[in-house]
């Protein structure tokens, strides 16, 4: 089965995004920029060169091991079976290694289906429309 990825929240500061199944799955930089209702006056947009987007959290239950990677490089391994990580209250840090680059997720296919939540917290390349400009350009 193929994974099913759900964008579970997305504010302008933070996202959690929920995998369920088997095989890969990526989590795009921009699929995760904050749209208002008024994408106008609400709307982030995202400079990749600088995007910081940190894994603050993670929580998974895995049939069989898999692993997040961003860039090429191995950010996490999760061997079968749960875990939890509140990495900024657990240790005070959070897995900003590649923190500008897309987020692939490997869930082995040789068992069941897994589960992974990944949570994010989004800094610089994550801007906010200039509402200064905006109300000006309004009048």
């Amino acid at each position: 089965m193929a994974i099913t990825k759900s964008i579970l929240k997305n504010t302008k500061r933070q996202a959690v995004v929920k995998l369920v199944g088997t095989g890969q799955a990526t989590i795009d930089i921009y699929e995760l920029k904050y749209v208002g209702a008024n994408a106008m006056l609400h709307s982030q947009t995202v400079t990749p060169a600088n995007v910081q987007l940190t894994i603050t959290d993670l929580f998974y239950d895995c049939s069989a091991a898999g692993n997040i990677v961003r860039n090429s490089n191995v950010i996490w391994a999760m061997n079968p079976g749960v875990g939890s990580y509140n990495f900024t209250q657990d240790i005070g840090v959070a897995l900003d290694q590649d923190a500008n680059a897309n987020v692939v997720v490997n869930l082995s296919s040789t068992g069941a289906n897994s589960s992974v939540l990944i949570g994010f917290t989004k800094g610089t390349g994550y801007n906010d429309p200039d509402l200064q400009n905006l109300q000006d350009f309004q009048k």
